[in-house]
């Protein structure tokens, strides 16, 4: 994506495992709408969702800047270096009646306080359970003195482009809001990592929609609204709810999401690959370096193999093939299956964790 994008700034396997700890027999359903004419109003799928979505208020200490002059101290923190509150806000959704709150992680990567606001005017504290930077999604841990209205996660592989959706959330911190769309796109990259990327829609999405819910017609959470194509208009992007799935039981119990690593340099399979290296392949990773000591390695990788496909998962090109080996967990063994010399091959790979290896880059 060629243009700059600009941050937001201020189920039932998921159920039966993630959210199983946290529920009573009394629990009650998601929020869901009842059976309506979406071509007449969305107002009953408003209705339904909008007690689970949430504002976010937060607070931040930020060190002062020396060079700022003394009459801007009250904008922008005093001018000795000492830190001082800056306040922010963004949104948020409930996924689970125990209080489970998905948002952006760069909501409330840095906050000291986070004060959830509710649409009926009430309000309480949160804390922050975990987050992960790749994804830019964090999860919040509300009061556990009571049953939370809450929204159920969809399925973001399943929609398509042309799919109406709704956006909830704060936009400018005039209050809970709701715009409709469309899909407008999907698997959009991410310039922020390689790990991520987008579902775009028309939906209008501004300044403190970041964290909230984009969703289906049926209800159900599509994707997490994040950001915006600078200077342009209703050109919005949500990290895709399948995407986040994956990483809410490590933020839940680590507070960090561990991602496999195998140990590879790829490049996408373009036409001048496909012409020089092998004919009548138009989709994979082909590899270009095997790193020593690594899984690619004990696992019998070699420069010049494409990779077609990891787990039954085919590979469309290289950006595919890190998305997907992150997905899995260190010591998750993967079946890979192979081109080499234009000829299939099938390995096994047992991975390693990416953070300990890559320290923060984004290779496979």
């Amino acid at each position: 994506m060629n243009q700059s994008l600009a941050r937001l700034g201020g189920a039932a396997l998921l159920a039966a495992t993630l959210l199983a700890p946290l529920a009573r027999a009394a629990d009650p359903p998601p929020r869901l709408p009842p059976t309506y004419n979406p071509a007449a109003s969305l107002a009953p799928l408003v209705d339904a969702v909008v007690p689970a979505v949430v504002s976010i208020e937060v607070e931040e200490e930020v060190q002062g800047d020396p060079d700022v002059p003394p009459w801007l101290h009250e904008f922008f923190g005093g001018g000795d270096g000492k830190p001082y509150v800056q306040q922010g806000e963004g949104s948020g959704f409930i996924i689970s009646p125990g209080g489970l709150l998905l948002t952006n992680r760069h909501v409330v990567a840095n906050s000291r306080k986070l004060k959830v606001d509710f649409a009926d005017g009430s309000y309480v504290n949160a804390v922050l359970l975990g987050s992960d930077a790749d994804l830019d999604v964090a999860l919040l841990q509300l009061p556990q003195n009571r049953t939370w209205p809450y929204v159920q996660l969809g399925s973001s592989d399943k929609a398509k482009v042309g799919d109406w959706v709704i956006a909830v959330g704060n936009p400018l911190g005039l209050g809970h809001t709701v715009t409709a769309g469309i899909i407008s796109g999907k698997a959009r990259p991410s310039q922020y990592s390689g790990l991520q990327e987008f579902l775009q829609t028309d939906a209008a999405i501004n300044p403190g929609n970041s964290g909230g819910p984009l969703f289906g017609l049926d209800g159900k959470v599509i994707g997490i609204n994040t950001a915006v194509v600078t200077g342009a208009n209703t050109v919005g992007f949500a990290v895709p709810i399948d995407l986040v799935k994956g990483a809410l039981d490590d933020m839940r119990t680590k507070g960090r999401v561990a991602r496999g690593f195998i140990g590879v340099s790829t490049d996408a399979v373009t036409l001048a690959v496909a012409r020089d290296e092998s004919p009548g392949v138009d989709q994979g990773a082909v590899v270009r370096e095997v790193r020593p000591d690594t899984p690619a390695a004990a696992a019998g990788l070699q420069a010049g193999d494409i990779i077609v496909s990891v787990e039954g998962r085919a590979i469309a090109d290289n950006h595919a093939l890190t998305r997907t080996i992150a997905v899995h967990k260190p010591g998750d063994l993967v079946h890979l299956k192979v081109l080499r010399d234009g000829k299939p091959l099938e390995l096994k790979a047992t991975l390693a964790d990416r953070d300990t290896w890559m320290g923060g880059q984004t290779a496979p």
